[in-house]
């Protein structure tokens, strides 16, 4: 393998000039978000052919890269690509048009989830990978010879991992499956200050439906202030902490340091907090949103969820995909709140769409026709607002 060091604009045009008519390139960053919202990028890693690329942010502009990079005709690979997805658009580039997560094909060979490349590397080479600068100021220059080495390394074997992976997938039938996932995992998506994950845990759906509307609020709040100051969302609330204010209520900057606010942020942001609650608590009854319920309040969720399970199964001992990789329980619960009529308007359950529609489709049909027959539904819990 060669390395080479990019840091100049000369060095730069040159590089964009090779990497265009590769047919594959692998890609990684090395950046910090230990003080920010946005991540700072420190070193941008190409593999193309057989040289490794090492390209420095703060050497030259990468603003022409950025567009070659968009205009890149090839497959992109990327091992965990979520991070890196997200330095490249914070970092004001986009995304090439074929992508693939080798993190995700390692999984769907059923290796595991969310297993690191150095594990992937030796299962396909051979090679030990030494993981020495994880923990490296990738924004210090120069960049030492260490470094550039352990950059290099996490791009010098994603062609050969890819191929050895890419070869099994066609031979088991599932690749055009594999490249439907990674095409939905790397498609642009509207952006939502509040995070799924977040509003989505199960303490949130014990809430009232004023509760509700006051936690969404709080985390949009707290999202659009990080970003804004550029600042860890940690910084000013936890999520937990933001669960503690909704459910206690009546807040004062006292009260939100007991629910795990940070002093300093409570002072600064408790009376945008308090605003916000009473902003809330005037909402007229019949102007909330409907509550959202959890997928455990449906009646038939066990029977729904049995159906899927079975289905599942039946995928991973056909075709050997692992589990994870075919069904997640978020998207059990978006199936189960989908039969109930509560799924977010607008919102198709990931179980009903694409490859996987023509499995869950047939096997949850009997259950959802019975429910609707029967005139079922889901009794919502009285608000006590």
């Amino acid at each position: 393998m060669n390395v080479e060091l990019v840091d100049r604009a000369e060095s730069l045009r040159k590089f964009i000039g090779k990497f265009s008519g590769e047919p594959f390139i692998g890609i990684d960053t090395e950046f910090e978000k230990i003080r920010t919202f946005y991540p700072i990028l420190g070193a941008f890693q190409v593999m193309a052919g057989d040289t490794a690329y090492i390209l420095d942010p703060k050497g030259c502009s990468l603003e022409p890269f950025w567009k070659a990079l968009a205009a890149y005709r090839g497959t992109a690979g990327f091992f965990a690509a979520e991070e890196d997805v997200q330095v490249i658009e914070c970092s004001g580039g986009a995304l090439p048009g074929s992508c693939v997560d080798l993190q995700a094909a390692y999984a769907w060979l059923g290796y595991g989830n969310s297993k690191g490349l150095a594990e992937c590397v030796k299962t396909f080479t051979g090679v030990e990978l030494v993981k020495d600068q994880t923990m490296s100021d990738w924004l210090r220059r120069p960049l030492s010879d260490d470094q550039i080495r352990y950059a290099a390394a996490d791009v010098e074997y994603l062609e050969t991992c890819w191929n050895s992976m890419k070869k099994v997938l066609e031979e088991k039938g599932i690749l055009e499956w594999f490249l439907e996932d990674c095409r939905l995992q790397f498609a642009p998506s509207p952006r939502d200050p509040v995070s799924v994950y977040e509003f989505e845990l199960e303490s949130a759906h014990s809430l009232t439906a004023r509760q509700q509307v006051f936690l969404r609020r709080l985390l949009e709040f707290r999202q659009n202030t990080a970003e804004k100051l550029d600042i860890p969302f940690a910084w000013l609330m936890k999520t937990k902490a933001a669960l503690k204010i909704v459910e206690d209520g009546r807040m004062n900057m006292r009260r939100m340091v007991r629910a795990g606010m940070r002093e300093r942020a409570a002072r600064e942001y408790g009376s945008d907090i308090m605003r916000i609650e009473r902003e809330v608590s005037r909402i007229p009854d019949p102007e909330l949103p409907a509550r959202q319920p959890s997928a455990d309040e449906v009646p038939w969720k066990a029977s729904l969820n049995a159906a899927i399970g079975t289905a599942a199964d039946e995928i991973v001992r056909k075709y050997g995909i692992g589990r994870q990789r075919v069904i997640t329980k978020s998207m059990e619960n978006e199936l189960v709140l989908h039969s109930a009529g509560f799924l977010p308007e607008g919102r198709t359950p990931r179980l009903l769409i694409g490859w996987r529609r023509q499995f869950f489709e047939p096997a949850c049909r009997g259950i959802m026709e019975k429910v609707r027959g029967s005139g079922a539904s889901l009794s919502q819990p009285q608000d006590a607002s």
